[in-house]
């Protein structure tokens, strides 16, 4: 994640469930999104998100030390 933002466990994040893309399993090293790419997630297959955005995806995949371990379409089903 990009320095100087505020991670998950920050109080600035506090009642706030949506994650930055840097925040996901779905993330992969040259910036897209594996999500995408496996056709999970409607959108470009060359995707790659803005990875330092807030937001609320049902591609979200949790990392190991996200303490809500809910992917993103059991987390936000309305999406």
């Amino acid at each position: 994640m990009p320095a100087g933002l505020p991670g998950i466990g920050d109080p600035e994040r506090r009642g706030d469930n949506r994650r930055r893309c840097a925040e996901c399993g779905n993330l992969a090293g040259n910036g897209r999104c594996l999500a995408v790419a496996r056709r999970e997630v409607v959108a470009s297959r060359t995707y790659a998100p803005a990875p330092d955005w807030l937001r609320r995806c049902e591609g979200f995949k949790p990392q190991p030390g996200d303490p809500d371990q809910r992917p993103g379409r059991d987390r936000w089903p309305g999406l």
